[in-house]
């Protein structure tokens, strides 16, 4: 028997059966499971589904529906709009994120972003989700963040996602846990969301910071020392889950 959790989307187990092909059934194959293996699927809605293996074959793997868990709404959300990283620093971030539970990453080009996608835009949002997916599978946590493919910042800043927003500034703002100690906790079964900002290699224009602070991000600081974009990234969320979390 094993205790493997996968991730499969929520149209492909809608009945009490399922026929998994392509990613899904990769997956599973490579994890060895056999006929008569109980395995644990989730889905982008955060269901957790117990099912019996039934057959694997070189092209698909058919399973048994058993239960269905619907896991409790979360309270804490955290957004994180991170302008996208050169090299392997993206892919870094999108695994760490999702692995602390960041509920959705929002990758943005802004005026100093060193990496241009151009065409490769929908490869890369491809590969961030499935970066997503395995460092959910591995940390067993059963909730897929959203990746949203890239935009720019300015599309980003007319309508950004509800919640308290913040911008990790390097030149000042208020300590990050000092900001979070100052907010009370939401009402009785409302959500406590974060919206947090970081910036490319190279840091914002000075454009950019007016702009980001006309749409109603409050600067924070997490201390005197310079982070590397990605490790700031992930160290803002880490703390904001942490602090916000328990």
């Amino acid at each position: 028997m094993t205790a493997n959790l996968f991730f499969v989307p929520s149209a492909r187990t809608a009945g009490s059966t399922a026929r998994l092909t392509g990613a899904e059934h990769h997956h599973l194959r490579a994890a060895r499971v056999r006929a008569g293996d109980i395995v644990w699927l989730f889905d982008e809605e955060g269901t957790r589904i117990r099912a019996e293996i039934e057959a694997v074959t070189a092209s698909a793997t058919q399973l048994r529906l058993l239960e269905r868990e619907r896991s409790a709404d979360v309270r804490l959300r955290v957004t994180l709009i991170q302008s996208v990283l050169k090299n392997k620093a993206m892919d870094d971030v999108v695994e760490q994120a999702a692995e602390w539970g960041v509920q959705a990453v929002v990758p943005v080009s802004s005026e100093r972003t060193v990496v241009r996608l151009g065409d490769r835009e929908d490869k890369k949002t491809e590969r961030w989700r499935q970066i997503a997916r395995a460092a959910v599978e591995q940390c067993k946590s059963g909730r897929m963040p959203s990746i949203d493919p890239p935009r720019a910042l300015a599309d980003v800043l007319k309508d950004p996602p509800p919640g308290c927003k913040i911008v990790l500034s390097e030149h000042g703002g208020r300590a990050l846990k000092d900001i979070l100690a100052g907010r009370s906790a939401p009402a009785e079964g409302a959500e406590d969301s974060w919206v947090l900002l970081l910036g490319p290699e190279g840091g914002w224009s000075e454009r950019e910071l007016d702009a980001i602070a006309a749409a109603g991000f409050e600067a924070a600081s997490l201390g005197p020392q310079i982070l590397r974009a990605g490790t700031a990234a992930v160290s803002a969320a880490a703390v904001v889950i942490h602090l916000r979390g328990f």
